[in-house]
């Protein structure tokens, strides 16, 4: 009994040991596949690093309204590539795929991600009829310089996908 758990926990180190980030990992296909298994495709705001007419880039407005307080607020030279969707519902469904440029920006990064949950958590104390389920959800990841978060009612299959393909 002993030698089968050892030899479970062995696997298990191993199977963690040769996960690597794929550095050339898409965060617009990272996304897409999240959203298709959450069929939430058309249903938000998508903001894309990529060069894509159909959707918008990013600015330091957007991401001082979403993430920041005042000054303190992440910037788009802090990023090399992100892709990012916001349900239209208040309070709904979220995804963020960033790969910062530093180790030291994507910590920051999940701070701020953390930061935007409470505020939105104090924020819905106003209005009691508010669903915060969604929110509570939420779930923000830290690998080297990629961050990557979630809040949606369907985190059990959506994490997979992201990890699939973030993941080599």
């Amino acid at each position: 009994m002993l030698f089968i758990l050892a030899v479970c926990l062995l696997c298990g180190f191993c199977a963690c040991a040769s996960k690597k980030i794929d550095e050339n990992a898409s965060p617009k296909n990272i996304l897409n596949a999240a959203l298709t298994v959450l069929g939430m495709n058309d249903r938000g705001l998508i903001y894309l690093s990529e060069t894509d007419n159909d959707f918008e880039m990013l600015d330091d407005g957007l991401l001082s309204g979403k993430y920041g307080e005042l000054l303190d607020a992440p910037t788009v030279s802090q990023m090399e590539k992100y892709a990012l969707f916001f349900a239209y519902d208040s309070y709904g469904t979220e995804i963020g795929i960033f790969c910062m440029k530093t180790p030291e920006y994507a910590d920051a990064m999940k701070t701020f991600v953390e930061n935007r949950k409470q505020r939105l958590l104090d924020n819905a104390v106003n209005y009691p009829d508010l669903d915060t389920t969604i929110v509570s959800s939420l779930v923000v990841k830290v690998d080297g310089v990629w961050v990557y978060y979630i809040m949606s009612d369907g985190n059990d299959i959506a994490i997979p996908e992201i990890e699939k393909l973030l993941y080599k």
